[in-house]
C-alpha cells in the first residue's frame, strides 16, 4: 500500500497532476531548519522513513497524507460510535446527495467564485440541518432524539453522469429508533434537504437524494450492506464509522471513479504515451483540486464532541500534525543525503526514495551504501555517515536555538529601551535616558549570555546522550543483521557486532564520567540562577558560580 501511493504521488508531480505547491513540496522538499533528509529505520517495524522533509497534510489531493489521515479518523470515529452504543444509545446513517448531469460543474466555495455543484450542497445543507436551518429543524431532532452528527464529504465522477458529490452522517441518536420511527423520521429529512436543495439552485430530488439506514448491534446483515455499499467489494471497513471516514480505501463503482483512481489513470496514460486520455484525466482531476480547497472533509456539529468526551478520551489534533506525525518506536539513522544530494541526484529520479527505503528494510545499511554508490556518490561525502547526521542535526538546532534568542534579545531590548524612555519622559532628560537605556540594555545582554551558556551545558549533555543512544542503535542493528544475515557472512556480521558492542560500552563509560562531576555543581548552579535573575545586582555572583562550574565540568 505504501509504495503504491507514494509511486502515484511521485507520478502526480511529475506530470504536473496536482498543482497545489503545498502537495508538490510533500515529502520531497526539506523541512525549515531541516539539513537534510535523513533516512531512518524503525527498529521495531522494520520499516525505513525519511525525516526532515515537509508534510502537506492535504487530505484531499495527496493520496500518501489523505491515508494517513483517514486512518486515523478512522478510528476515532469507530470509537466514538462503540462507545455510544454501549452506553445504550442509537446511530444511524444518513446520505444526501444530488441529482447531477455529465456537464455539471463541481464548483468551488471560494469567496467571489462560489458556483457549481458544491456551493449548491454545501448552501443546501445549512438551510436543511446547519445553522439556517430555523426553529423547525430544533424541534424535530429533538423529536427523535437526534444529539449531534459527523459529517464526511465525499466525491466521485463518471464520463456518462459528470460529478457526484455527497454526504456521508453519522447521526448519533439518544436511543435506537423503531422502524416505523425511522420511516418517518428518513421522510421528514428528505422533505427538508429537498426543500432545501432547490432553493440553493440545485435540480428537485429523487427517492435517492437522502437515505437513512439504522445500525443496531449485532444485526451484522445491515452492517455488511454499509460496508461494501461503496467499495464495491475492494474495501475492508470493520465497522460502519469506517465506510463514513475512510474515504481514502472506497473505488468507485458502475463506472465511476473516485479522485485519486482518475489520477492514478492520468499517471498511467502519460506513462504509457497516450496524451489524450491522460491531459483529459489530469483536466478531471485539477477540477476537483481546485473544488476541494478550503473543503473540510470531516466536520462534528458544534459542541458534540464535548458530549462524547464525557464518554471517551479524545484526542484533539490536526490533519498536518496526523500527516507529519512520526511512526512509534525506536529510529535509528541509515544515512543523511545534504540538499544539494537530494535535489541533484535522488528527486529528479522517479523511483529512488522508493529504492532507499526499500534496500535499508531488507537487508539494512550496507545495502543502502551499495545502492547509492552505484549512483556514483561518495558514501561521506555525497551522502552522510549516521554519526555525521546526528552531529549536522545537533549544530542546526543549536544554531536555530542562537537565533531564537537573538530575536529574543532584539525584541526585549526595543521593549526596554521604550519603557525606560516613558519612564524618563519630558525633554531636557536625554542623558539620564540614555544612561538608563544603556544598564537595561547592559543588563538584557548580561542575562542572555548567561542562559545560553547555561544551554550551551545543558546541549552538551543531551549530545553525549545522544551518542549513547546512536551506539545503541547500531548494536541493535548489526545484531539483527548477524541474526538475519546468510550463513557464509556470519563471522564478518559477528565481527561488526562486536566492534559495535565495544564502541557502546566506550561511548556509554565517557559519558557516565563526564557526568557525575557535574550532576551536583549543576543543580546548585541552576538554584541559584534562577535567584539571581529576580535580582540584577546579584549578576557578578551569577558569574563566578558559573566559572566554579566550568571548572567542576
Amino acid at each position: 500500500m505504501r509504495n503504491e501511493l507514494e509511486t502515484l504521488r511521485e507520478g502526480m508531480i511529475a506530470h504536473r497532476i496536482v498543482t497545489d505547491e503545498r502537495v508538490r513540496s510533500c515529502g520531497r522538499n526539506l523541512a525549515e531548519g531541516s539539513g537534510a533528509a535523513t533516512l531512518e529505520l524503525n527498529i521495531t517495524s522494520r520499516t525505513a522513513t525519511f525525516a526532515g522533509l515537509c508534510r502537506c497534510g492535504n487530505v484531499h489531493t495527496c493520496p500518501v497524507c489523505a491515508t494517513r489521515i483517514h486512518s486515523v479518523r478512522g478510528d476515532d470515529a469507530e470509537t466514538f460510535t462503540n462507545a455510544w452504543m454501549s452506553a445504550g444509545h442509537g446511530i444511524a446513517m444518513m446520505t444526501v446527495t444530488l441529482r447531477h448531469y455529465e456537464r455539471m460543474a463541481l464548483g468551488s466555495l471560494r469567496k467571489g467564485n462560489r458556483h457549481g455543484l458544491v456551493a449548491v450542497q454545501h448552501d443546501a445543507w445549512m438551510m436543511a440541518f446547519g445553522s439556517l436551518s430555523g426553529k423547525n429543524w430544533q424541534k424535530l431532532k429533538h423529536s427523535y432524539g437526534l444529539k449531534g452528527w459527523a459529517r464526511a464529504w465525499e466525491c466521485t465522477h463518471s464520463h456518462a453522469a459528470g460529478w457526484h458529490p455527497h454526504f456521508h452522517v453519522l447521526l448519533f441518536l439518544d436511543a435506537p429508533l423503531s422502524e416505523e420511527e425511522a420511516r418517518d423520521f428518513e421522510a421528514r429529512l428528505r422533505d427538508r434537504w429537498g426543500t432545501a436543495v432547490k432553493k440553493a439552485g440545485g435540480y428537485q430530488i429523487n427517492e435517492h437524494g437522502l437515505k437513512l439506514d439504522q445500525a443496531a448491534a449485532g444485526d451484522e446483515s445491515k452492517l455488511a450492506r454499509y460496508l461494501f455499499k461503496y467499495a464495491d467489494g475492494q474495501a475492508r471497513f470493520t465497522s460502519l464509522a469506517q465506510e463514513v471516514t475512510r474515504g481514502d480505501r472506497k473505488k468507485g463503482r458502475r463506472g465511476s471513479r473516485t479522485p485519486f483512481q482518475i489520477a492514478a489513470d492520468a499517471v498511467a496514460f502519460l506513462d504509457s504515451g497516450d496524451r489524450r486520455k491522460g491531459l483529459r484525466d489530469r483536466s478531471i482531476f485539477q477540477e476537483y483540486e481546485a473544488a476541494t480547497y478550503n473543503l473540510r472533509s470531516l466536520y462534528w456539529s458544534n459542541g458534540f464532541r464535548k458530549v462524547l468526551a464525557e464518554l471517551v478520551e479524545l484526542e484533539e489534533r490536526t490533519d498536518a500534525e496526523i500527516a507529519a506525525a512520526d511512526e512509534e518506536g525506536e529510529r535509528v539513522p541509515v544515512c543523511g543525503f545534504p540538499w544539494a544530494t537530494w535535489h541533484r541526484h535522488v528527486l529528479p529520479v522517479r523511483g529512488r526514495v522508493l529504492e532507499l527505503k526499500q534496500a535499508a528494510e531488507k537487508r539494512g545499511p550496507a545495502a543502502v551504501r551499495a545502492l547509492v554508490e552505484s549512483w556514483g556518490l561518495v558514501w561521506g561525502e555525497d551522502v552522510w555517515t549516521p554519526e555525521r547526521t546526528v552531529r549536522e542535526a545537533q549544530e542546526r538546532a543549536e544554531a536555530a536555538l542562537i537565533r531564537t534568542m537573538a530575536r529574543k534579545v532584539e525584541t526585549d531590548r526595543k521593549v526596554a529601551a521604550q519603557r525606560e524612555a516613558r519612564a524618563a519622559g519630558g525633554t531636557g532628560r536625554s542623558d539620564r535616558r540614555d544612561e538608563v537605556r544603556a544598564a537595561a540594555q547592559q543588563r538584557q545582554a548580561d542575562q542572555h549570555r548567561l542562559d545560553a551558556e547555561m544551554d550551551r551545558d545543558a546541549r552538551q549533555v543531551a549530545s553525549r546522550n545522544a551518542g549513547v543512544q546512536l551506539a545503541t542503535g547500531q548494536v541493535a542493528a548489526t545484531q539483527q543483521a548477524y541474526l538475519d544475515g546468510p550463513q557464509g557472512e556470519r563471522r564478518k556480521r559477528w565481527e561488526d557486532f562486536t566492534k559495535a558492542l565495544n564502541t557502546a560500552h566506550r561511548v556509554e563509560s565517557a559519558a557516565i564520567a563526564a557526568q557525575r562531576p557535574e550532576a551536583a555543581a549543576f543543580a546548585e548552579f541552576k538554584d541559584r540562577l534562577r535567584a539571581a535573575r529576580q535580582d540584577p545586582e546579584r549578576q557578578a555572583e551569577l558569574e563566578a558560580s558559573l566559572e566554579k562550574f566550568r571548572e567542576t565540568g
